[in-house]
């Protein structure tokens, strides 16, 4: 859940940057829609986890319940908002999500095991908003300098890997991270013929 946080963040940071420039700036909703797509991405990938263990406790049940509400979720919010437009039924979609994810950590809760971690809890937010900031800051500065098209998008990439780095160093810390990166050096070192076969 914290590497997932923070790459939801950072993506969000550079999503509408990405599809503006890739696709032009009349597509300016595209890109306000995509911000909420990969917000409301994180919260499947949560759900996911209950899900593989409700699977592998051959919980079937639970399964299909979870499946239900998160269908009810979607309808109950999506199709009203579709009168307001493509950001409302995102952001709809997106709270649907979130939802569901917190009913099934529930559900697994209350039926299997009490004592199974939140993951909500385990998001570092203040961190992926300051990622998320970051990615939007370095954004507008390579504005001027990105090109048109699928180019454009490629070019949005480096303002976010450094958003994703700065969440990566203030979740982990430097030095953990030196250790890390030394250790991943030294490993690649000690078999150069894997190595050179990579």
């Amino acid at each position: 859940m914290v590497a997932a946080t923070g790459w939801t963040a950072v993506g969000m940071g550079a999503a509408y940057f990405g599809v503006t420039a890739w696709l032009g700036p009349q597509f300016h909703l595209g890109g306000w829609v995509a911000i909420a797509a990969v917000g409301g991405g994180l919260f499947p990938l949560a759900a996911g986890m209950q899900n593989i263990y409700i699977a592998t406790m051959r919980r079937a049940e639970l399964e299909m319940r979870y499946g239900l509400v998160s269908m009810v979720f979607n309808l109950l919010l999506i199709l009203p908002l579709a009168f307001l437009g493509a950001i409302a039924v995102a952001i709809g979609a997106s709270v649907a999500q979130a939802l569901s994810a917190w009913y099934v950590l529930r559900l697994v809760r209350r039926r299997i095991r009490p004592d199974i971690p939140n993951y909500f809890r385990q998001m570092p937010l203040l961190r992926a908003t300051l990622a998320a900031g970051v990615t939007v800051l370095l954004e507008l500065v390579a504005r001027p300098l990105v090109r048109a098209g699928p180019i454009g998008l490629l070019e949005c990439v480096p303002p976010a890997l450094v958003g994703l780095v700065l969440y990566a160093l203030t979740v982990v810390g430097p030095r953990r991270a030196k250790n890390t990166l030394s250790w991943w050096l030294r490993q690649r070192g000690a078999h150069p013929a894997e190595a050179a076969a990579e």
